[in-house]
């Protein structure tokens, strides 16, 4: 039996809203504040918004695509590389287990998606350590950075649970 989770309209919708802090204006010194301490980035674009500038996150979530169409994959800086599927408007248990182990690793990460990487955000927040920023584009508007502690992992787990996760996970 599967434990995939399945995005719901009503998740959808909640999800249209930023989750942490919408960053609309990007620059160095505005990237150089969100690389400082541990630090997650989700998405093509947002990866290569740092990887360019030589900043590490200690994990990276791709997928080769930007706003459904191919692209190149970003430079990585990673470590050890893991390889997930995760169709479009899922989570699955496979991701899922992947970031949580990820973050037990202490090396960087890159998880390689086939398939969607947009909702992976939730269990990076979920899973990950207090302290942690798990940064996500925002389509056409810019970066949200989520701060990961009690309150943010709280609602992350909120979502989850929308979406079927059992709270044994």
């Amino acid at each position: 039996m599967s434990k995939d989770l399945i995005l719901s309209t009503k998740t959808r919708r909640k999800l249209k809203r930023p989750l942490g802090r919408l960053i609309e204006k990007i620059d160095d010194n505005v990237i150089k504040e969100l690389a400082e301490g541990p630090f997650v980035t989700v998405g093509d674009r947002v990866t290569e918004t740092f990887t360019d500038k030589g900043l590490s996150p200690l994990l990276e979530i791709v997928d080769a695509r930007e706003m459904r169409r191919e692209r190149k994959l970003p430079k990585g800086l990673y470590q050890a590389l893991v390889k997930v599927r995760n169709p479009a408007g899922t989570i699955t248990e496979e991701a899922m287990n992947a970031i949580r182990e990820s973050f037990k690793k202490g090396e960087r990460i890159r998880i390689l998606v086939d398939g969607e990487e947009d909702l992976l955000a939730l269990p990076c927040i979920y899973y990950g350590p207090n302290g942690l920023k798990v940064l996500y584009g925002q389509p056409k508007k810019g970066i949200v950075c989520v701060e990961v502690n009690e309150k943010s992992r709280l609602k992350a787990k909120k979502l989850l649970m929308e979406m079927g996760m059992k709270e044994s996970l």
